[in-house]
């Protein structure tokens, strides 16, 4: 029986030891690689300290389609969603991609308080044997 081989434990996005009131971390000018994959399973995490009553780790998912380095990102994002926060606790979120090339971009909503241990691991899905 065929079964899929998968690379775990991949870096994404490097630990963030904190992002501050309404700040940004994202995965940079060149794109995240997924073209030779079938697909990339994402975890997102963020550990929530003090949290205002808006608050939350909003993740934004850009495509490229011309290239690996210097990508050209799309202005629109192909993908929005918040983790919404819990004072004092570390939440992990799932993000499933397809083949192909992205960015990532995570802004705390929070105008207060910082956020901690902001982290994106992937697995992938490269072949079937």
């Amino acid at each position: 029986m065929a079964a899929p081989s998968m690379t775990l434990n991949q870096t994404v996005l490097s630990n963030q030891a904190s992002i501050a009131a309404s700040g940004t971390a994202n995965t940079g000018a060149n794109a995240i690689n997924f073209s030779a994959v079938f697909e990339a399973q994402l975890q997102v995490s963020v550990t929530f300290g003090t949290v205002a009553a808006t608050s939350g780790l909003r993740v934004l998912v850009y495509r490229a389609v011309d290239a690996t380095t210097s990508s050209t990102f799309d202005t629109e994002q192909f993908l929005d969603f918040t983790i919404a926060s819990t004072a004092s606790t570390t939440k992990l979120a799932p993000l499933t991609l397809g083949t192909g090339l992205y960015k990532i971009l995570v802004q705390n909503v929070d105008a207060t308080n910082a956020v901690t241990n902001v982290k994106i691991l992937a697995a992938t899905v490269s072949s079937v044997a």
